[in-house]
Parts: structure tokens; C-alpha cells; sequence
């Protein structure tokens, strides 16, 4: 938060480098360490990976940074799912996710088309609205988490998958807002490496 208010290319990308280099590692030790190894539990490797590379590309092209975040998102939404199932909790106890997805896709639609502070452009609106749409397919989940189970390891799942879906809604509106507002760009800083890590973390309480 502090080298995003330098202002500095260098310095952030240096740590933001250095930070998503410790997410990684710390996933895979915790990885090796897990003792209830399933098949399935492969998928959020290759999510924490994907957004690791999303991390470093996005700071060079942001369209492929972009596509790699797409991956580790969609593999995040995939192992909600499989880890769900794994304990017993059925789409029928948290098919309400659905409505939540709707509530917050559809309700930044509309804030976007009425705010006054900010505006996504024409040529970039479907890929915008095509990501937050993606990115909210795992934060939606996370937000059942809670309610329906009582596995620390999903609850700690699906806090950081809210704060990671979070920290995009806010990347969005500083990346498209009138006025850029140095608080809402470390906003995003806090709640993107603060939702990562706690899902790297919730490896460790399976």
C-alpha cells in the first residue's frame, strides 16, 4: 500500500512481485504439508498459480494479465464446488449463491450506468463487465460458505475469495473513475493480497 502511494512503477512492481512470490510459495509448502490429499485439491494450485502469473503479466500487458486471472478464478469456482461436495454440502444448500451473483453483477450494471464518478468506456465494456462477471463466479460461493458449512478451511476459503472479488469491483472503478483517488488504489491493493492469502492459507486447514 505504501510504494502504490509512491507513485513509483519500480517499487511497486518490485513488491508486488515479491508478495505474489510469497502467496505462491506459501501455497505449495502448505500444499506438500496437507496430510487429506484429494485429486481434486490440484485445481486450487493451478488457480494460485494463475493468478501469480496474472500478478506479474498484468504489469506489462494487461489483457494477458487479465486472461491468467481468468484462469485462476474459473479454477477457484471449480474447486468451491468439488470442495463443497467433498463435505457432504449439496448445491441444493447453497444454490443461493445464484442470487447473490446476480445482486452483485447486476446491481454494479446499474451503479455503473447511473454514477457520476465513473464510467467504463464503450470498447471496453464487455471484457470489463465479461471479468467482474468470472470474478464473481467464486466470490458469490464464498459468500455461502459461512452458512453452510462449519470447515474452517472453506470459510477461510470464502473469505478470501469475497476479498479477492472485492479488490476487481474496486480495480474496476479506480481503472475507470474521473477523479483517481489514491485510497481507492490501495484499497485494492489490500483487499487483492489480503483475499489471496487467505486463500493460500486455507490449504493449511483441510
Amino acid at each position: 500500500m505504501f510504494t502504490t502511494s509512491l507513485g513509483e512503477h519500480k517499487a511497486r512492481g518490485i513488491n508486488k512481485i515479491l508478495l505474489a512470490s510469497f502467496y505462491l510459495i506459501l501455497a505449495v509448502i502448505l500444499f506438500i504439508q496437507n496430510r487429506e490429499f484429494n485429486t481434486f485439491h490440484v485445481i486450487i494450485l493451478i488457480a494460485i498459480l494463475g493468478t501469480y502469473i496474472g500478478d506479474i503479466v498484468l504489469m506489462y500487458h494487461f489483457n494477458f494479465g487479465a486472461l491468467f486471472f481468468t484462469i485462476g478464478n474459473l479454477s477457484l469456482f471449480a474447486y468451491d464446488f468439488c470442495l463443497l461436495e467433498s463435505l457432504g454440502v449439496h448445491f441444493s444448500q447453497y444454490w443461493w449463491f445464484i442470487l447473490v451473483y446476480v445482486g452483485l453483477v447486476g446491481g454494479y450494471f446499474i451503479l455503473e450506468h447511473f454514477s457520476t464518478h465513473f464510467k467504463i468506456e464503450k470498447k471496453d465494456r464487455l471484457k470489463a463487465f465479461a471479468y467482474l462477471a468470472m470474478v464473481t463466479l467464486h466470490g458469490s460461493i464464498g459468500t455461502t460458505m459461512y452458512f453452510v458449512t462449519d470447515n474452517k478451511s472453506a470459510i477461510l476459503l470464502g473469505f478470501g475469495s469475497i476479498l479477492f472479488m472485492l479488490s476487481d469491483y474496486v480495480l474496476c472503478s479506480y481503472k475507470y473513475s474521473f477523479n483517481k483517488e489514491s485510497s481507492v488504489h490501495k484499497l485494492n491493493t489490500f483487499l487483492y493480497f489480503a483475499g489471496i492469502l487467505l486463500i493460500a492459507w486455507s490449504i493449511y486447514v483441510f
